[in-house]
C-alpha cells in the first residue's frame, strides 16, 4: 500500500476523537491543559471502592520497579487509581500514597 493511502484508525472515547480533542488544547497555557488532562481522566476513571491498584516500590530502585509494576497492570486495571507503597516506608495517611485526577490527593 502507499504510504499516501494509509489512514490509521482513530481513537475514540465516547464517540470523540482523542485526536481532535487534545489538537484543541494543545495552545492552552499549562493550567487549561492541566485541567483538560485532569477532567478527562476523571471520566474514564474507575471509583476507588470499585477497585484499585496497588504499585510496591522501592525508593532506591524506583524507575526499575515502577516501570516492571506497570509492565505487569492488566488492561482492564489501568482505569484504576494506582496506590503506590514505598517499601519499609508507611505512609503519613496510613493508607500509602496513592494517584488521582482530584487536587490535593496523596
Amino acid at each position: 500500500m502507499d504510504a499516501t493511502e494509509y489512514r490509521a484508525p482513530t481513537l475514540l472515547i465516547d464517540g470523540r476523537s482523542v485526536a481532535l480533542e487534545v489538537a484543541k488544547n494543545v495552545a492552552e497555557v499549562y493550567q487549561n491543559k492541566e485541567a483538560w488532562f485532569r477532567n478527562e481522566v476523571q471520566k474514564i476513571q474507575i471509583p476507588w471502592e470499585e477497585g484499585h491498584v496497588r504499585i510496591n516500590v522501592r525508593r532506591s530502585n524506583l524507575l526499575v520497579d515502577a516501570m516492571e509494576a506497570f509492565e505487569s497492570v492488566k488492561k482492564d486495571d489501568m482505569h484504576k487509581i494506582f496506590r503506590f507503597e514505598f517499601q519499609g516506608e508507611p505512609g503519613i495517611d496510613a493508607g500509602g500514597v496513592r494517584f488521582s485526577t482530584a487536587r490535593g490527593a496523596k
